[in-house]
């Protein structure tokens, strides 16, 4: 019987990827390097059910500010883990911090009414 936590496991067989090369431009005789391309910008969260802690790493531009924040406002419960240069963030942050919203798609009648809102109150 296995008896090691998940997050055992997932800190000894953590998948990663190599992290290939930056794009590359030719501009005035020369290459200049322009960063990750947009399938490269992941967001991966890590967490198991024996840890308090939920490990964030992304390239999103708003999270990013959004963990910062948070983090600066409540060391207590978040704080930056890692920067990697290209752009990425990891956070750690306790659990019940973060939450997941799963989120039905509206019913035409639910459509139709919001839309009729915003015609009301002048939204296009």
């Amino acid at each position: 019987m296995y008896s090691a936590s998940f997050g055992a496991f997932l800190s000894k067989h953590r998948t990663t990827f190599p992290i290939q090369e930056p794009i590359k431009i030719y501009k005035n005789g020369r290459f200049m390097k322009t960063g990750l391309t947009k399938k490269q910008k992941t967001t991966a969260i890590y967490f198991d059910e024996n840890s308090s802690m939920i490990e964030v790493q992304t390239h999103n531009t708003d999270l990013k500010k959004r963990l910062s924040t948070f983090a600066a406002k409540y060391p207590e419960c978040c704080r930056q883990i890692d920067d990697d240069e290209q752009g990425g963030l990891t956070v750690e942050i306790k659990k019940g911090r973060l939450i997941f919203r799963l989120t039905a798609p509206y019913s035409e009648e639910r459509k139709q009414a919001a839309s009729e809102w915003a015609t009301r109150n002048g939204f296009k």
